[in-house]
């Protein structure tokens, strides 16, 4: 039973492993329970990373942005691209969108029903 639990929680951290080089951590753990973790683990090691999946990664750490005139990803601190040379505007905070105001409050709500039904 030991063993079984030695095997899952490998297979487990090698579908991590899988995870951090922007793979899909599901492959991992399957393909670590299928052949074992050691394999698993070399196949992660050989496996390319998807560039889509660490680039949204990395946008979503807010560690890096887009440059808005190459689509290159930049530092967020950077006011020059390094990729296109231009200037590049500073970071626009991320503000919650206003939130619309409901149109009756909740007591003119209740006040405005007759029989069930609104007025």
């Amino acid at each position: 039973m030991e063993m079984l639990l030695l095997w899952i929680a490998l297979s487990v951290a090698v579908g991590y492993f899988w995870r951090s080089k922007g793979l899909s951590f599901g492959s991992g753990v399957f393909w670590s329970i299928l052949l074992s973790a050691p394999v698993g683990f070399v196949i992660g090691l050989v496996k390319q990373p998807d560039p889509k999946q660490q680039e949204a990664n990395q946008l979503a750490s807010g560690v890096q942005r887009k440059c808005p005139f190459c689509a290159e990803l930049i530092k967020i601190e950077a006011v020059v691209c390094r990729f296109c040379g231009r200037d590049v505007p500073p970071p626009t905070p991320l503000t919650p969108a206003p939130r619309a105001e409901p149109t009756l409050s909740p007591d003119a709500h209740w006040s405005a029903r007759v029989d069930g039904r609104y007025k």
